[in-house]
């Protein structure tokens, strides 16, 4: 989950955390179609994060295993390319292979590893003259396998792990729509209902939302992990909400002080009138 998307989500949590808090006077708000949603959502982004984590922690897994079989094949490939250079008369054109480099892609080995495969396919019983094995090609041809395997897999595991960021921006936008839903369903008629909602829009609509990368300096105690973050975690009180950050997401700044300009003028006068009593000769 990015920054922006883990603020996003505890005001969120905040606002259907509020709504639970004051169940007894918004009981009939509480049983509408637009809290149905929003309580949707939010589990819909929790499972979201919850195979966020999985995917992003199973393909670094992956990734070790892609790159530990990219370091055999390439060096499979190198011992085969070196013995066909040391012979050109006798391997003719598979004497002008060359060996991928280290940093080579895995789309990019693997076409070089086809076309080796190939060669070495034509030239198999030379190879076999120099010492590389009966085996050799077979060696070679299952490692591309393997390897294009492990390549696949890391792949469905990567797009698997972006599906699930896509569909989790989809569902914050939505419940910021349903947010403002909820808003419009408040009884500002009700003294007690105008009275929270002015709250609960402190905490949700006009509220800041903020990445944790932001350099502005704020209040607000670091967020839960979104995994542990359930329908009961307490909202900060309307007034704490309040004085952690401005409307602007900022910390307070004082406002400059103008200096009325006749008192200033004023006070140089006063003082330069005395100095130059001080000065001025004894005329007794």
């Amino acid at each position: 989950m990015h920054k922006q998307q883990q603020a996003d989500f505890m005001v969120l949590s905040r606002a259907q955390s509020f709504l639970d808090q004051h169940a007894q006077v918004l009981a009939a708000l509480n049983s509408t179609p637009a809290r149905t949603e929003l309580d949707h959502l939010l589990d819909r982004i929790r499972n979201w994060t919850l195979i966020q984590e999985e995917a992003l922690a199973l393909s670094k897994r992956q990734t070790a295993e892609l790159r530990e079989r990219h370091r055999h094949l390439r060096e499979t490939i190198a011992r085969i390319v070196t013995i066909a250079r040391g012979r050109p008369g006798k391997f003719g054109d598979f004497s002008t292979a060359v060996i991928p480099l280290r940093s080579a892609s895995s789309a990019s080995i693997r076409v070089s590893a086809g076309a080796i495969l190939q060669q070495a396919r034509l030239y198999r019983d030379g190879l076999v003259s120099e010492g590389l094995g009966e085996d050799i090609v077979d060696r070679l041809n299952s490692q591309i396998e393997d390897f294009g395997l492990a390549w696949a897999t890391r792949s469905g595991t990567l797009d698997k792990q972006h599906a699930a960021t896509s569909q989790m921006a989809a569902d914050l936008r939505r419940a910021w729509i349903v947010v403002r839903m909820i808003r419009a369903l408040f009884d500002e008629e009700n003294p007690v209902q105008r009275r929270l909602l002015a709250n609960w829009q402190t905490e949700t609509i006009h509220a800041a939302r903020l990445p944790e990368s932001s350099k502005s300096k704020s209040l607000v105690a670091p967020p839960a992990p979104l995994a542990l973050l359930t329908a009961g975690t307490p909202a900060l009180a309307p007034s704490e909400e309040a004085e952690s950050l401005s409307p602007a997401g900022l910390a307070p700044q004082p406002r400059p002080v103008r200096a009325n300009r006749r008192a200033v003028l004023r006070a140089i006068a006063v003082l330069f009138g005395k100095e130059q009593q001080q000065h001025a000769p004894d005329r007794l």
